[in-house]
């Protein structure tokens, strides 16, 4: 049996659609309006809709389904979308599970945290322990700086891109960390790192503008002036 690992690493992120003769098809109303019956208050109706998805061509209802993850307004057809993804066509669900780890819907996030440790790939782990530590999991925050440190090229590269998700869009949560750290010299580096490789100026001087804020806030001599004068310098703010 064919493990979903294996079929991630091989199966292709496109949904070709076509007839026996070539023509395209485009999905029914119908299908589309099961789709948006999944999350219906109606118990019954909303059987009737995952039977609906389910039956349909795998082909057809792969895509809206992936769309339906991505941005339909319900967020428990968001979850339910995503389920069925999963097992209707797992070719084409490892993308949309990758997605789904920054998902700010908590059933989809769970559901992608459930899959990759039923089908892990280390390609993912930065990624995953990045999602892990901007939801207030420091243990996660703190094995990407740990692991991050030591690595060399080319697995340095994702390390440090996952942490700079991270202090772009929860700048205290990685000063905190940091700031645990005796020697943060080699730790900001791997900042560096990921601010040269990300296109993201405005983040970044909202992190650069934290960091000024910290050091002008803290008292002269105080641990947290003497971090936030060395991350200004490594950062080469």
């Amino acid at each position: 049996m064919i493990s979903h690992r294996v079929v991630c690493w091989v199966g292709t992120a496109l949904v070709v659609a076509g007839t026996a003769s070539g023509a395209a098809q485009s999905p029914a109303p119908a299908l589309t309006q099961a789709v948006d019956q999944l999350g219906d208050f109606d118990y019954g109706l909303r059987v009737i809709a995952s039977r609906a998805v389910r039956g349909a061509e795998p082909d057809l209802v792969a895509p809206l389904l992936r769309d339906a993850v991505r941005q339909h307004a319900d967020s428990y057809v968001q979850f339910r979308a995503l389920v069925l993804l999963y097992g209707i066509a797992p070719e084409h669900a490892c993308d949309t599970f990758e997605v789904a780890l920054a998902s700010s819907n908590d059933r989809v996030r769970s559901a992608a945290y459930d899959f990759f440790e039923h089908a892990p790939d280390p390609a993912i782990a930065p990624k995953l322990l990045a999602a892990l530590a901007m939801r207030d999991h420091p243990a996660a925050l703190d094995t990407l700086f740990e692991v991050g440190v030591t690595s060399e090229s080319p697995a340095r590269a994702p390390i440090a891109l996952a942490l700079g998700a991270v202090a772009l869009r929860q700048p205290d949560v990685v000063r905190t960390a940091l700031e645990r750290r005796p020697m943060p010299d080699t730790e900001l580096l791997l900042l560096r790192d990921a601010f040269n490789m990300l296109d993201e100026d405005m983040a970044e001087e909202r992190f650069y503008l934290r960091m000024r804020r910290s050091y002008w806030n803290a008292a002269d001599g105080s641990s947290a002036r003497r971090f936030a004068e060395t991350a200004l310098r490594v950062l080469e703010f």
